[in-house]
């Protein structure tokens, strides 16, 4: 506990300093968030339109494999049949 009140050279504690320090990190974090924040809000809407256009094609894409695989399975299936019957 003594430590933390110890005096520096220029009469400021280390506590005191430790608490300047944090207070300007955080300023300037909370600057560069709010910053990043306001470019990323402003791109938002394009950004959403891109996203749901990209999962459009994925679903579609996903659909085509799959009736695609079930179609040949089906047809496997018919030709073992068919087989089977000869």
């Amino acid at each position: 506990m003594r430590v933390l009140f110890l005096k520096t050279h220029n009469g400021v504690s280390r506590a005191l300093r430790c608490a300047l320090l944090a207070l300007t990190l955080v300023m300037v974090l909370g600057y560069g968030v709010r910053v990043a924040l306001t470019a990323v809000l402003d791109r938002l809407p394009s950004l959403v339109e891109m996203i749901s256009v990209a999962l459009l094609l994925g679903l579609l894409v996903v659909v085509a494999v799959r009736w695609h695989h079930n179609r040949r399975m089906w047809r496997v299936t018919v030709d073992l049949q068919d087989s089977a019957l000869w």
